[in-house]
């Protein structure tokens, strides 16, 4: 299947970081649930390696220190 993703330029949701924000969305138990619905979805739409490999990372980024995935959010954001 030939699909096309793309990003549109205005926000649609608008949340509050709060000090929990960062422990709750990282570790083991996080990092492997990611994994495992990105996982499901590259199989499901038949996508290649790359996007394994990129659910493989955005597993491991999960694993990171809070003060780094810090610095990650608000990098992208």
């Amino acid at each position: 299947s030939n699909c096309v993703f793309e990003n549109i330029p205005e926000y649609l949701l608008k949340f509050r970081l709060d000090d929990d924000f960062f422990r709750r969305r990282r570790g083991w138990k996080h990092a492997r649930s990611i994994y495992i619905l990105r996982h499901r979805v590259r199989k499901m739409l038949l996508y290649g390696w790359d996007a394994e490999l990129y659910a493989l990372l955005y597993g491991i980024i999960k694993l990171l220190p809070k003060s780094l995935l810090c610095l990650i959010y608000k990098k992208i954001r």
